[in-house]
């Protein structure tokens, strides 16, 4: 195959997908990390010249594993980064940090290109490739290999790889890392993982290796205890990182959470036993401001549209969903107004930067004041009713909607039928206005089509939450906006 750019890789690594033959229906699922190894194998063993820290959990990992990058990478190091889903572009799954550039970047163009060469020189047709389990490899699969092969040609030193589903039977879970981490755990994946919580912490603690140490925060005593239970077995020495600080500490990500997470990634980078960065007197306030520029796609992001103002997160748990709702307006009258013109001055006609400030400060401030709507969708088995409960008690109008992607199941009709008997049983609720739609563009039409019946007009500032999907999120592209 000729890769030219990153769509061709994309091609080739989605070569295998078969929506009738997934890894959940493997006849024998601990079969799934033999499949990894095995497919590592034939690609030299590439995660053996990279130090691993493996990162699960039920919301969080992305920004805890972009976090440790960040910190690495004030100490110096190289690190490769392994995300799942990707928000806007696929280029967001391979990334990495470099102390000599700022955050989190992509790699060129040719370099994905080299790794994907290379890896159809080791592996031929994958197609072909029968894998433990009786099925050629999975994307995702392909995905995990494909990352390992890239940073180790990239000569990375660390690699923070966040699990795809679950942790004990993730393709991820193949690789031999040198610190474990776990972030909040919660209900999700009833289907997959299991239909209780101790279920799921167990699933969740499978990344705890023999002997390696691992890191956590609290999730309560059911969760915490399998978490002990787990780290006993494997005699890995397990620490609850203490979050409890009142310590200032400056983070473009708003709320509690994404705190937590924080000093999570730090206390993990801090057991490597790096030499520390030293910053001059003048500076040392600052370290935790350095440390805290971490921005992600579709992590309370914030997008102006004319007068309308989008809230991106992927929220896809009850407690996610409910620290975002809790967290909006600080998230709204935090906005990074540098980011703001880098991404979206094409839409405003201001000649100077501080009357292009004034005019988004305006906007941003007014659409708190007026009613405010939610797009929401989800994928696979979550808890849907604790977070319509959450919805309908903090928004005006929710459309309920579906994500296009062929990978993900997501039924817009069967969220309608959760939602009616939901408002059956709650009082007082805010929501006056509930809307089905089949898309995204289809559900953003809806809003402003009501926000206009409503208000009489299109001048109106409204603010719009997208939410309960991170593929969701990615279908309001950053291209739509030129």
């Amino acid at each position: 195959m000729i890769f030219k750019n990153i769509k061709d890789v994309i091609s080739y690594l989605n070569g295998t997908y078969d929506s009738t033959k997934v890894p959940n229906e493997l006849t024998n699922k601990d079969l799934r990390i033999e499949r990894e190894k095995t497919l590592l194998r034939m690609l030299g063993n590439p995660q053996n010249d990279l130090k691993i820290i493996h990162v699960a959990g039920s919301k969080g990992k992305g920004t805890t594993a972009g976090h440790i990058a960040m910190l690495l990478k004030d100490n110096k190091r190289t690190t490769g980064v392994y995300l799942s889903p990707h928000v806007y572009d696929y280029r967001e799954r391979w990334m990495y940090s470099h102390f000599n550039d700022y955050g989190l970047m992509m790699f060129n163009e040719y370099e994905y290109t080299d790794a994907a060469k290379i890896m159809e020189m080791y592996l031929h047709n994958h197609k072909e490739i029968i894998l433990p389990g009786g099925i050629p490899p999975t994307t995702f699969e392909l995905y995990t290999a494909y990352a390992m092969l890239l940073f180790r040609i990239q000569k990375a030193e660390y690699a923070v790889v966040e699990t795809g589903i679950g942790g004990r039977l993730d393709a991820t879970n193949a690789l031999d890392p040198i610190v474990s981490v776990i972030t909040h755990i919660e209900k999700e994946h009833t289907d997959i993982l299991g239909k209780d919580l101790r279920s799921i912490a167990y699933e969740k603690a499978g990344i705890i290796k023999e002997g390696v140490p691992t890191f956590t925060l609290h999730s309560g005593d059911e969760v915490d205890s399998v978490l002990r239970e787990v780290a006993s077995e494997k005699h890995s020495p397990l620490t609850f990182v203490d979050t409890n600080t009142d310590e200032e500490i400056y983070l473009k990500m708003r709320g509690k959470s994404a705190r937590a997470n924080f000093i999570l990634a730090r206390e993990v980078v801090k057991s490597l036993n790096l030499p520390k960065k030293h910053y001059p007197m003048s500076e040392r306030k600052l370290e935790n401001y350095y440390n805290g520029l971490l921005t992600l796609p579709a992590r309370g992001e914030v997008i102006i549209e004319r007068n309308s103002v989008l809230l991106l997160d992927g929220a896809h748990t009850k407690d996610s969903v409910d620290e975002l709702v809790s967290n909006i307006k600080d998230i709204i009258l935090n906005v990074d107004l540098d980011d703001l013109r880098d991404k979206y001055a094409i839409h405003f006609d201001y000649g100077d930067i501080e009357s292009f400030n004034r005019e988004c400060v305006r906007i941003l401030r007014s659409s708190l004041k007026t009613e405010r709507s939610v797009i929401f969708a989800l994928t696979g088995d979550k808890d849907a009713d604790g977070m319509l409960e959450t919805l309908v008690m903090n928004f005006d109008t929710i459309v309920l909607t579906k994500v296009q992607s062929p990978y993900k199941k997501s039924d817009e009709v069967k969220l309608l039928l959760a939602l009616e008997k939901i408002l059956n049983r709650t009082m007082n609720r805010r929501v006056k206005n509930i809307f089905i739609a089949p898309s995204l563009d289809a559900s953003l039409a809806k809003v402003e089509s009501h926000n206009i019946e409503n208000d009489g007009d299109d001048t109106t500032s409204h603010l719009t939450v997208i939410t309960g999907s991170f593929y969701l999120c990615g279908e309001y592209a950053p291209e739509a906006n030129d």
